[in-house]
């Protein structure tokens, strides 16, 4: 959000996402694409640029499609790395993890959007969560 610092925003649940990022990227391409839908067959591929790497850290979706066959020769050729990431597995560097990102948040470097509501709202709460309508972290608050 630019609000909280990007210098561009892309929604990709707006059609023609992809194509305003090859816009702005032109010819370098995107390097890191942070994907917590994990559908490959997605528009995000092709918008990667040399070197690009693809991080799936979640499957948010009901959508599993793979990688498209005629998606790997292209891949190959950039040099695209696809790779998985399960906190899970990492618990031991979390300590470490969120010292540093409380430091970036108090130093002024990552600016965190919170909106607060009453746990009375969780299950409304839950609901926009569910339907991706919200931003940023969400606190309940007794």
């Amino acid at each position: 959000m630019k609000g909280l610092g990007a210098e561009y925003v892309f929604d990709y649940d707006n059609a023609g996402w992809s194509a305003k990022v090859a816009d702005v990227t032109r010819t370098q391409g995107v390097q890191v694409f942070l994907d917590s839908i994990g559908d490959l067959a997605g528009g995000a591929f092709p918008l990667l640029g040399q070197f690009g790497r693809w991080i799936i850290y979640g499957v948010r979706t009901g959508k599993q499609n793979a990688l498209p066959a005629e998606a790997l020769w292209p891949m190959i050729g950039k040099n695209i790395s696809l790779s998985g990431f399960n906190l899970g597995s990492n618990l031991h560097q979390v300590p470490r993890a969120v010292g540093e990102l409380f430091k970036f948040v108090a130093d002024g470097k990552i600016k965190v959007e919170i909106t607060k509501y009453p746990l009375a709202e969780a299950s409304k709460v839950h609901t926009l969560f569910e339907q991706r309508k919200t931003t940023g972290k969400l606190v309940l608050i007794p």
